[in-house]
Order: C-alpha cells, then structure tokens, then sequence
C-alpha cells in the first residue's frame, strides 16, 4: 500500500517537476569503499577517500569497462544540458606515473520498462535509448591531480522519459597500464550553448556524398536570443582546415532564436563530397556590439564520415547463435548499402549453395537449415554492386554453436579398468573415477543411483581426468545435491565443495553448500555461494562470487543447483547466474548476473567432484545425483522445467519480472494476505523518541 501511496504522490508532483537534477553529485555518504548511494554501478565502483587532494571522498571508477548511472529525472524541453565534474587520476601510489584517462559521459532515455540495479548495466538495455555520448580523454595525468572540466550532451528536448547520466571508464587500451581514476562534484551547470542539436550527429558514418541528398545537410537549433548571424565552416580530412577562408561555407547568414536552420550543401558546394572522408564543421554564432558584431559562441565541431565507394555490407546480426540441433538458424546483415548480389561464406568451407542445408545464400539473410553440430563454425558475406563491379564482406562473421548437453554423470553404474573404478559420462566419454570410498547408492534417492561420499569416515571423492569437461565460453553446470551433514563453521562443511575446478588456489571456480548460515546481510537467510578466483589481462587478482539465498538450507534434505556464465558479445569476458531449486540468486534484492570471467579463462587442470584445490577444508558428506555440463547458457525457463521435471513442484517465482521482494515477507512469490498484515503492522508504528 505505502507503495502505491508513494507512485500516486510521485504522479501527481511530475507536472511540477521542472529541472532535471543530480543526487550525491559530492559523494560525501557513507565512509570508503562502500556503495555510492543514488548511482547505480558495477562491481568495482565504490567510494574512496585515500590520496584525495581535497580530503573528500570521490566515485572510483577503478577498471576498464567500469560504470556508474544513476536517473537524473524527467526533461520539460530543455534542448541540452551541460555537465561539470571533477576528474583526477588515482594510484595506490601517490607518486604512480602519469595515466591516460579516457571517459564517456551519456544520457540514456527509459521508456518505463527498464529499472536500474547494481550489476546492471543501462547501456545496451531493453527499453533504454541511448540519447547522446561524449568521449574525452586526458592525457598524462599525475597521480592526485585534479582538473574541473565539463561537457555538453545535446538532442535532450526530442526525449520524454526518464533520463540517466552515465559515466564510463574506457581505458587507454594500453593493458600494461591501470586506467582508475575518480570523478568528483559532479553537477548540472545552468548553460545552454547558444546553437544545440547538431545533424549528422557527431561520428556518424556511412553518409551519402551526392550533394541532392538530405543526409549530408548541416541541421542545427538557434537557441540564444542575442545570437542575430551564423557563419558555417566545413572542411574535409582536417579539423584544422576550418581556419581556411574558402571553407567558410556560409558567410553571415541572419538567424533567430528558436528556430531550426538547415543547410543544404547542393546550394553551397559545387560538387559532390568525396568516397570515404571525414568531413568536420562548427557554426560560429554572433551577437551585436554597437555598431558591429561581436562572437559570442563556437559550436564544438562536429564530424561525419561519408559512404565507401561501391556497396556496404553491415554486420552479421546476430555475432554469436546458439540453437538446438535440427532447428533453422538465421543470420542477417545490418545494412546492404548498394549491393545488389549477394554470396554467403563459411568459414574453412567456402560459398555455399541453396538446398537442402542452406537458404537464402544470394540473398541478405542467410539461414542455415536444420542445423547440426557439423554446422558450427563463422558465417559471413560479399555483396557486389553490378554497376561498378566493386565488393564488399560483412564487417564481422556470425558464429553458430549449437546447444548441446556435453557431459552428463547419472551415476547409475560404474566399471573397472587398471584397478580403479569409475562411473560414465554417458554422453562425451569424459569419466568419472570414484577414489577412496567414494560409491554409488540407491539409499535416499533422488533419481535412481546417486554419488554417495560417506565423510568423515572416509576420504572419499571422485576426479575427472579430461581437462576440457568444464572448458566452454558460454556453459551450464547442474546437478543436485544432499549433505548429510550440513554445519556452518570455520572447521565444519561451510567450506566443502560439491565441486572444485581449477589448479590450485589462485585459479578456481568451486561451489559450497552452505556459505553462510542465517545471514542477517540477507534478511537471516542461508547463503550458497559459488566463488572463482583468477588473474585478468592487468594480472590482478580476481575473485567474484554467486550468491543464492533461501530461508533455510538443511541436512537431509536434496536441492537443484545450476550455475551459467556466458560470454560478453565481444568475448572479453561473461556474466553469470546461480539458481537453487529452480529460482535464481536474488542478493542485494534484484536478479544477479554479475561480471564474471568466462571459464575458458581459468586455468583448470584438477577437476574434483567432494574435494576442495589447494584450500584446507572438510571433504563433502553427502551424494549428488545427475551431474551435466552445457555448452551454453540455459534459460531461467528451462532450469525451472530441469527442476519440475523431477520433483513436480510447478510454485516457482519467475524472478526476471517479481519486483515485489520487499513485501513479500513470507517469501512465496505473491504479496498476500499475511503480507499486507505486517505492511500494516508497519505502517502504523512509532519511532518517536517520546511517543504519545
């Protein structure tokens, strides 16, 4: 109720609202290397104080990739909007040598659907649209210095939702350098430039050179009221070359306040623009001084680049395509400019044909039919545009996996060989071998037979062999599992592993049962968790974990367990979830997919199944039944059906779309009646001091 209460105040202020604003711009809260409060932020982002020139706290912004957003309110027609921050170079060394810091600053528009969380990121979102981005760089910064600097993000007035501010640490793309730095004071300054809005926006690529057509005319928005003449420079290569007279395109050109002015090459130059150039202008704006004109405002200069000759091949949509074995999978060029003929490649094969294993090869989609493993590989295309004979090949490949299950242990029968006993991977060969006691058992079953590791009375545990088992970028790990004793402690199973792969303890991924017992973090809830540890490019150590939450986690008792990481579309790292019976991990109260290495990224030469690597803890005591690997991220749907599948249960919370955890206070996916009773019960207590 109280929040329903707080949306229809929240509707009923929006006409009042007239300014858009910026919360905990000083980030003086909390004390270092907490959480920003207000911004939402990746993992490494936090408050720091240490080396602060000013002795006040500032956002770290630590790593390459490293954001920080937060919503900045609802635009009421303001055409731009200037940004002022503080940046400054940071080092665990005051005297670190200098670093090149690079930063975009953006503003995103929501369209309602989207809620920002930490560990999401906005960029890139559904239902987000990017507005408009600015990259700067500084050179050469010293470790503590600081410098005020602002810049100008425009096109605000074409937007009607909620916009956010984000900034980004882009790196200096030197990886044998850090790229942290610190932004501070971060504010909205009340300046609007005098002309806003420029077209083409600024980068734009791919624009027509005939001087007929509308994408190369200069469109920009007079917004200043003493602003009375423009002037319009346009050079070609060299920002420089607007210095030059004959580059001044328009010469005193009158204008006014509010209105859009376009200029239209085809009445200002002779000839067509050229194939392949970046082309760079500015309007210069004046005001009246007596008698004369004075210049009161220089756009900053905008560029674009125009069209290659001959035809543009876009993309392969999508870069990375997973199907399961006999679907149809479709690849598509994001752009076809001129080609008029097209021929789809593969990769170590050559061009393919149409029939019964491919469409559509002539054409700008390709789809590859009823796909199957021997289809894996990188598709792209050439399109030829007749009339000059010239080519041109997608700027990527689209690669095709198909989803497959890799490995799978039922642990229903074992054999022998050399003398040692193991249990199949009944789909790739990848055995198992049962060491010291390890066993299989019908006793409290799951499904059928079951690992049973009967700990401490004996050192009992099993190894893969294969190196590869758990070696996918993109990959799925289920199983289920039932300790049989299950007590949280230093020296207890708190630490025991269901499984550990890896090399020693500087590169593992491993997961516990019972990572933490009645957690008050976590609402007093029990935490399992699956951690990792690994050097990234930078060689500096890493150690993320997945959390997943539940009122209790017992002996006795058996639990689903799946983990999926999946790499970034650039493949430069991936992202991951940890489910419990079905549901995924809910820490911090929103849906988990954190920033992750992929597994492929980790060294793994031991692969133990009840045992931990190079740590000193219990082995596991318990069984684990139906153990797979996936080549691929399986959808929070399908873990769910995985999970009903064998115990019926279908009360699952789809936890992609519940967004009411917070008063939910029985934890059963609805907000019921006995809820409503301790909302209630809330509401009306006093915290007064001296109460009535």
């Amino acid at each position: 109720m109280r929040k329903i209460v707080c949306i229809l105040i929240c509707l009923s202020m929006a006409s009042m609202v007239s300014a858009l604003s910026i919360t905990n711009g000083d980030f003086e809260a909390l004390s270092i290397r907490e959480d920003v409060p207000d911004w939402f932020e990746s993992s490494s982002t936090w408050i720091r104080l240490r080396y602060s020139p000013n002795d006040t706290r500032y956002m770290r912004l630590a790593d390459d990739d490293d954001w920080a957003y937060q919503s900045i309110g609802v635009n009421t027609g303001l055409p731009a909007l200037q940004i002022q921050y503080e940046i400054g170079s940071v080092e665990d060394v005051p005297d670190a040598p200098a670093l090149d810091l690079v930063m975009s600053v953006s503003i995103y528009e929501s369209d309602g659907s989207f809620e920002g969380r930490d560990g999401r990121n906005i960029n890139g979102a559904a239902g987000v649209t990017l507005i408009d981005s600015v990259e700067v760089s500084y050179p050469a910064m010293a470790a503590g210095e600081y410098i005020t600097d602002s810049v100008t993000l425009q096109y605000l007035d074409s937007a009607s939702g909620e916009l956010f501010l984000r900034f980004e640490n882009i790196g200096d793309g030197d990886d044998e350098t850090d790229d942290r730095f610190s932004i501070d004071n971060v504010q909205i300054v009340g300046l609007v430039p005098s002309v806003v809005n420029p077209l083409p926006k600024d980068g734009t690529e791919g624009v027509a050179i005939e001087l007929t057509s509308a994408e190369n005319d200069l469109v920009f928005t007079v917004v200043d009221d003493d602003i009375v003449e423009i002037d319009v420079l346009l050079a070609p290569g060299d920002p420089n070359l607007l210095t030059v007279p004959a580059n001044k395109i328009v010469d005193g050109m009158s204008v006014s306040s509010g209105n859009q002015y376009t200029i239209t090459l085809e009445t200002e130059l002779a000839a067509d623009l050229a194939w392949s150039t970046e082309y760079f202008w500015q309007v210069l704006a004046y005001e009246p001084n007596g008698l004369e004109l004075s210049l009161k405002y220089a756009s900053p200069i905008s560029s674009y680049t125009t069209i290659q000759e001959g035809p543009l091949l876009g993309d392969v949509d999508p870069g990375k395509l997973y199907v399961h074995p006999g679907e149809d999978a479709e690849f598509t060029l994001t752009m076809s400019s001129k080609a008029d003929t097209f021929q789809w490649y593969k990769e170590g094969v050559g061009a393919l044909s149409n029939g019964a294993d491919y469409a559509g090869v002539d054409t700008d989609t390709l789809t590859v039919l009823d796909a199957q493993l021997a289809d894996e590989g990188l598709y792209y295309c050439v399109g030829t545009e007749t009339s000059s004979g010239l080519t041109d090949q997608s700027g990527t490949s689209g690669e095709l996996k198909i989803k497959l299950l890799m490995t799978h242990y039922t642990f229903e029968t074992t054999y022998e060989d050399s003398g040692k006993t193991y249990t199949p991977d009944i789909i790739s060969g990848k055995d198992m071998e049962l060491k010291y006691g390890a066993s299989l058992s019908d006793v409290n079953s799951i499904i059928g037979n079951n690992l049973w590791l009967d700990n401490p009375v004996g050192n009992a545990y099993a190894q893969i062999a294969d190196n590869t088992v758990a070696d996918y970028d993109d990959i799925t790990i289920s199983f289920w599992c039932y300790a049989t004793t299950l007590v949280n402690s230093t020296d207890g199973d708190r630490w025991a592993r269901i499984f550990d792969f890896g090399k020693d303890a500087s590169e593992y991924i491993f997961f516990t049962m019972l990572y933490r017992q009645d957690d008050a973090r976590q609402g007093g809830k029990d935490v399992a968790r699956c951690e990792m540890r690994y050097y990234d490019e930078n060689n500096a150590e890493q150690n993320p974990e997945l959390d997943v939450e539940s009122d209790e986690i017992a002996a006795g008792k058996w639990y689903f367990i799946a983990i999926t990481i999946e790499a970034d579309e650039d493949g430069s790292g991936g992202s991951g979830r940890i489910y419990l019976s079905g549901e995924h991990g809910t820490e911090g109260e929103s849906p988990q997919r954190l920033n992750l290495p992929k597994l492929t990224e980790i060294t793994k030469t031991i692969h133990y199944i009840g045992k931990n690597i190079g740590f000193s803890a219990p082995l596991f005591n318990g069984r684990i039944d139906d153990f797979k690997i996936y080549n691929y991220v399986r959808t929070s749907a399908e873990i769910a059906q995985d999970y009903t599948d064998v115990t019926g249960d279908e009360s699952l919370c789809d936890m992609e779309v519940y967004d009411l955890w917070d008063y939910d206070y029985d934890s059963n996916c609805q907000v019921g009646l006995s809820d409503f009773m301790v909302i209630a019960e809330k509401w009306m207590a006093s915290y007064r001091v001296f109460p009535d």
